[in-house]
């Protein structure tokens, strides 16, 4: 009885050091087949990043409305310097913040100062702008260069003046600068840019200057852009007549104002509708990669606006 119990205690010692040994023996394994290390990634392991150093015609309508929002704030500041409501107040508030969103390029060109501000900007013209035309180059990595066409009025409406901009955008820190338009934007090579030319000039990275040059995107929905593309239209009307006359669709213009003349004397004999006219409807309708939005005025007039770029159309009118 005594041999059998020291036998049965000799297999259960037994079966604890294999079990043991076996333990061992797969933690081994375990940790061979699963070791840690430290990898290098080669280059190649990197996605190649394409600077895109053409001209293009904006395409994308978030960006056409931030720099369009971005060369606003630039005029709403403009004539705040000019304001005879402002106090001198006022009127450095908003000199230390144009100064703080022009361009260095701009800046060195012409000795710009916060002080004298209120006298280098007396030519600068802001009324009633207009956005004619949009275009971008990459200027590195995170640098974007936006050329800006379009016109200014005065208060009559009856002159208008061409006027350009170039807007650079730092993706790195969501800045922004502005050049307005002067001679400068000409000698860098932007006054008449088209699609797909090359132009070097190096903006660099822009300097993050708190609460005065940083800028936010906002998503424009369909019903906010059919309705800007009505008003745009209306602006024209009122105020730009020969562009609004040159957004007609050739076929709709030929047949029913075959020349700017009779455009013009249809815009001034239905000056006070076009003036009271407002956005209360639209269709977007899309067939073979062609936008169209067809918008509906209170009198139950259709505008069908045919998109070529954001904020760039023909358009015909009727019922």
């Amino acid at each position: 009885m005594k041999n059998k119990k020291i036998i049965i205690i000799g297999i259960v010692i037994s079966l604890i050091i294999i079990s043991f040994i076996i333990f061992i023996i797969f933690k081994y394994i375990d940790k061979k087949n699963n070791y840690d290390y430290e990898y290098t990634p080669e280059v190649s392991d990197y996605p190649e990043i394409v600077v895109e150093n053409y001209i293009h015609r904006v395409d994308i309508r978030n960006d056409f409305y931030l720099i369009n929002s971005l060369i606003t704030v630039f005029n709403s500041r403009c004539e705040d310097l000019y304001s005879e409501y402002n106090t001198q107040e006022d009127i450095d508030i908003a000199s230390e913040y144009l100064y703080n969103i022009l361009n260095k390029k701009y800046i060195d060109r012409e000795g710009i100062t916060i002080d004298n501000i209120y006298d280098k900007f007396q030519n600068i013209k802001t009324y009633n702008f207009l956005i004619d035309d949009m275009y971008c180059i990459q200027n590195d990595e995170n640098v974007y260069v936006y050329i800006i066409y379009g016109s200014v009025g005065d208060i009559s409406g009856l002159e208008r003046d061409n006027i350009k901009y170039i807007v650079s955008i730092d993706k790195s820190n969501d800045t922004y600068s502005i050049i307005p338009s002067t001679s400068l934007v000409e000698e860098l090579g932007f006054g008449n840019v088209k699609d797909e030319d090359i132009i070097s000039n190096d903006f660099g990275n822009i300097e993050l200057i708190e609460n005065y040059n940083t800028y936010s995107f906002k998503i424009i929905n369909d019903s906010e852009y059919a309705e800007d593309l009505f008003n745009d239209f209306k602006n024209r009307m009122m105020y730009s007549r020969e562009s609004a006359y040159s957004m007609l669709d050739s076929d709709y213009a030929s047949s029913n104002y075959p020349d700017f003349e009779s455009f013009k004397n249809y815009c001034i004999s239905h000056s006070i509708d076009i003036v009271t006219m407002t956005f209360t409807n639209f269709n977007k309708i899309k067939e073979d990669n062609v936008v169209k939005y067809i918008c509906l005025d209170e009198n139950s007039n259709y505008y069908t606006f045919t998109e070529i770029a954001p904020m760039k159309y023909t358009v015909t009118i009727g019922k």
